[in-house]
This record gives structure tokens, sequence and C-alpha cells, in this order.
């Protein structure tokens, strides 16, 4: 979960790595509303606020910047999970992984050769980082 929060946070505002905290409820409840969780609006909204609660009692990972507004701890870390979260959509993409559905499609000569050497043989693990 916070893969793909980093990578959003990134791309909603990459020089400042911060968001409002209605953006980032917005997120989290389309997060668990979305494919993967599949939970009603109403109960993705509460898990989305109980997260973020959690997150910032117990790991302080994601914070209050300021008034309403959130970022992780420390830009590394971030840029680690947006990464990793950069990683799983590759990983989604390549393998045709339910939940990839609204996402953008990964281009690039990298998963071009990892298509074609999974399309020869199905069963090869393709290795990803």
């Amino acid at each position: 979960m916070l893969a793909p929060l980093a990578l959003w946070l990134r791309q909603e505002n990459p020089t400042a790595g911060l968001v409002t905290q209605e953006q980032l409820e917005h997120w989290l409840t389309e997060y668990y509303h979305g494919e993967e969780w599949d939970l009603p609006r109403g109960e993705a909204r509460q898990r989305g606020r109980a997260f973020l609660e959690s997150v910032q009692r117990y790991s302080n990972l994601l914070l209050e910047r300021g008034e309403r507004q959130y970022g992780f701890l420390h830009l590394t870390l971030e840029e680690m999970l947006a990464a990793k979260g950069i990683a799983q959509r590759l990983d989604d993409h390549l393998l045709g992984l339910p939940g990839t559905g609204g996402r953008e499609n990964v281009h690039g000569p990298l998963s071009a050769h990892l298509r074609a050497r999974r399309d020869r043989d199905p069963k090869a693990e393709v290795p990803l980082v």
C-alpha cells in the first residue's frame, strides 16, 4: 500500500512531495474501493482514514507537514517506495494480474523484452527489479 501511495504522491506533487489531507483521503478511499479491495465506498473511506491514523500513530512514515499537508518522513524513503510502486506496476502489467484496469500502461524496451520472453515461454520466471 505504501509503494503505490508514494508513487501517486510523487506524480501528484513531484517538487514538494506534499498533498492535502483531502487529496490523501480521496486517494486512500479510491485505493480501498478499487479492484484489489473492492470495498463499498463508505467502508473504503473508513478504512483509508483508519490507515492514515495508524501509519501516523505507529510508524511516522507519513507525517502532517504543515496544516493538513501530508508527506513521507524523508524524501529518500518516498523515492524508494515510489520505485517499488513502479516495479509493482510493471509486474502487474507484464503478468496481466487483476487490478490493473485503471493503471497506466508501462512501455519501453525493458517491458517489451520481458513481455516477449514471457510470451515465448509462459512458465519462464521473468526477473523484475
